[in-house]
């Protein structure tokens, strides 16, 4: 919006969410469950219980970035909305201004 202080660039929204899409996709592809466990010694166990928590929280953090993106999309078109309709009510208001009473 022209004028604001409050302003959204869509091609920065839209590039944004890109990138969080690309890195979930990236995150994913990193995450997939390797088909043998990890041989430690006695510590197997250990280090196999640690590399889960890893995958659990790259499976929440690929869920979030995947949100986040989906909300920067949402308000992207939502804000194209307000631009929309505020240039109408400015082009409205100026119409009825410049008419000849």
């Amino acid at each position: 919006m022209t004028g604001s202080s409050v302003f959204a660039e869509h091609d920065g929204l839209t590039g944004l969410s890109t990138i969080l899409r690309n890195g979930a996709g990236d995150l994913a592809d990193a995450a997939m469950p390797v088909t043998d466990p990890p041989d430690a010694g006695r510590s197997s166990a250990n280090v196999g219980a640690a590399l889960a928590a890893i995958v659990r929280s790259m499976a929440l953090l690929i869920a979030q970035s995947e949100r986040t993106a989906a909300q920067i999309n949402a308000n992207n078109g939502a804000y194209g909305d307000v631009d929309n309709q505020t240039a109408t009510g400015l082009h409205e208001l100026e119409g009825q201004l410049l008419e000849p009473n």
